[in-house]
């Protein structure tokens, strides 16, 4: 019911302010003004009462978007001159101003719930002193505009991966994915409300960016390997074992979250056909480039499994005939 209401009051609101630019009597010209402001402190009214009704994302109407565009404005012409103090990268500096000024143009992008949040980035930006405030204010309002979350996995990168990083990467995802999850939340906030968080997007990708950083890594305890005695013997190639580890995590058998344990368990308690020491960086590569010849080794090998399974099923089925035949 609020909800229609609401829409009703802001088709109503755009009605009188599209009536409004014919107008040429004053008298008449102030009491639409009268008009559309009385209905626009009945929405604010409807928005603080019935928070969980109100239709926070609906476009703003014609006449609100008109006041609030000077005032918009005004912030957005402020926050550059405070942005240029510091020495941001264009890029970041044009998609901050670029999220004020999509409101002055782009009316659909006009809503109740955007307004209220640009106002808040606003005051919790001009308290920033510098590029790493201002990164650490974005994170916390849940600025997530994907061209902002796009700038920041690049930089995110770009940091990791720079020559002049003494620690190992490893390390520097593990501190990252620490800081995003330490990180303080402020419940409702978010440019698009209908988009993950900000922090659960880069934790993703980070986390993403361990695994497969520690799959290039070779496991520590595989730095002293087993000798060939008391080794599980596979009669099978290290390009065949590496194959069928590939098929037990794309089938579901193994969970990709302890892929790398597995490998660093056969790497060190097994070994193949031929070869005593099979080294993990050449099993984990062969189980994702496995040739012709291995790929119809391990067909041969599932279909004599394949039949035996049919075997013992044939032979379970004729003792269950047989017994409901004679009992």
């Amino acid at each position: 019911y609020i909800s229609h209401h609401q829409h009703d009051l802001i088709h109503f609101s755009d009605i009188i302010y599209d009536y409004r630019s014919s107008v040429k009597d004053p008298i008449i010209l102030s009491l639409y003004q009268q008009c559309m402001r009385i209905i626009e402190e009945q929405l604010i009214s409807m928005r603080d009462c019935f928070e969980n009704s109100f239709d926070d994302r609906s476009s703003v109407t014609a006449y609100y978007r008109e006041i609030s565009s000077t005032e918009i404005r005004k912030k957005n012409d402020s926050l550059r001159k405070h942005l240029n103090k510091f020495s941001l990268p264009e890029q970041l500096r044009s998609l901050i101003l670029d999220s004020f000024q999509a409101y002055l143009t782009k009316t659909n992008q006009c809503s109740y719930h955007l307004h209220g949040y640009l106002n808040a980035l606003y005051a919790a930006l001009l308290l920033t002193g510098n590029e790493k405030e201002l990164l650490q204010c974005l994170i916390t309002m849940n600025f997530n505009c994907s061209h902002f979350l796009n700038w920041y996995i690049l930089h995110l990168k770009t940091v990791l991966y720079s020559s002049d990083q003494k620690e190992r990467p490893v390390y520097q995802v593990a501190v990252m994915i620490k800081e995003q999850q330490q990180q303080v939340e402020r419940c409702k906030l978010a440019y698009d409300p209908e988009e993950m968080h900000v922090t659960a997007v880069i934790c993703n990708w980070l986390q993403a960016e361990m695994n497969c950083l520690q799959m290039q890594e070779d496991p520590a305890s595989y730095q002293k390997p087993k000798t060939g005695k008391g080794k599980i013997d596979l009669k099978i190639s290290v390009e065949s074992i590496g194959y069928f580890l590939y098929l037990f995590e794309k089938f579901g058998v193994v969970e990709t979250e302890v892929k790398k344990d597995l490998y660093e368990l056969v790497a060190t308690h097994c070994s193949s056909m031929g070869q005593p020491q099979i080294r993990y960086r050449s099993l984990l590569n062969k189980s994702y480039d496995a040739s012709i010849y291995t790929m119809k080794k391990t067909r041969e090998l599932l279909i004599k499994m394949l039949n035996d399974v049919n075997k013992n099923l044939q032979y379970i089925g004729a003792s269950v005939f047989l017994m409901n035949v004679f009992v």
